[in-house]
């Protein structure tokens, strides 16, 4: 697989696809009208994983088939796919609001029992997009003095794209100190213009780049990187006191050696 058709896919995932269905597509993409032969191929993905995953393409309306013998499959326009994943993103969060209030009637009628207050260490192992964010925007909505994050770009822009970033801007408000520890580029700039977070970035380089976010010293969310080329985003969430400890160290550490990013 080409690194072009690699980074366009990376992108992709932004907008909810998994790297599979992102490879494909783009794949597709890039070849015209193609076999899944082709595609085969060219991702060294097995031929009934490559057929899986064009199926749910197809069921999203980024991939058509021509029908012959044998078949090709034409991707939609880029940015027709781009609105169309956008919309998606929409209507499930529509669907979800909708549902809630119904939910909560639901859980009232439930017969649940509180957690045991002895229990003080807690871990939770969350995989998905969906999870992961969600997560991320409920510590950081919780924190009462600070929140600090460290990320390459690359996370930077997932989690501005998530919301988070603008969450995180929007912490002044409230006088809750906000660090973000990443690298330097233009397009960090533009992501962190006009927010008042303060940045540092460090020379530490992208491929072992770490990426947590500590709210308060209370809560830890570390996402898991995977040197798999494949497989879903996934992340630690723990209020280990141990931990904690470690990662702040570490977070601080890092910041003390970093130097001011400018970004107004």
């Amino acid at each position: 697989m080409t690194l072009e058709i690699s980074t366009v896919a990376e992108s992709l995932m932004d907008y909810g696809l998994s790297r599979k269905e992102a490879e494909v597509y783009v794949c597709a993409a890039s070849y015209g009208p193609c076999k899944a032969s082709d595609i085969v191929g060219t991702l060294s993905m097995p031929r009934t994983e490559v057929y899986r995953v064009i199926s749910g393409l197809q069921k999203i309306g980024m991939l058509e088939v021509i029908i012959g013998r044998p078949a090709k499959f034409v991707a939609t326009p880029f940015d027709t796919a781009i609105d169309m994943l956008i919309q998606i993103h929409r209507r499930k969060m529509s669907l979800l609001e909708s549902r809630k209030p119904e939910l909560l009637e639901k859980w009232k009628t439930l017969e649940i029992t509180s957690p045991s207050k002895e229990v003080k260490e807690r871990f939770q192992i969350l995989e998905g997009l969906g999870a992961l964010y969600s997560k991320a925007l409920e510590i950081v909505s919780k924190a009462d003095y600070e929140v600090c994050l460290i990320g390459s770009e690359r996370d930077l822009a997932r989690a501005d794209h998530e919301d988070v970033v603008e969450l995180l801007g929007k912490l002044g408000v409230r006088k809750i100190s906000t660090r973000i520890l990443t690298e330097a580029s233009e397009r960090t700039r533009e992501m962190l213009k006009g927010t008042n977070i303060q940045v540092k970035y460090t020379s530490v380089t992208a491929p072992i780049f770490p990426y947590f976010i500590i709210a308060d010293s209370s809560e830890l969310l570390l996402f898991i990187k995977s040197s798999k080329t494949s497989g879903m985003e996934s992340a630690l969430w723990t209020n280990s006191e141990t931990l904690l400890q470690t990662m702040r160290g570490l977070f601080d550490e890092l910041w003390k050696v970093a130097k001011p990013f400018l970004i107004c």
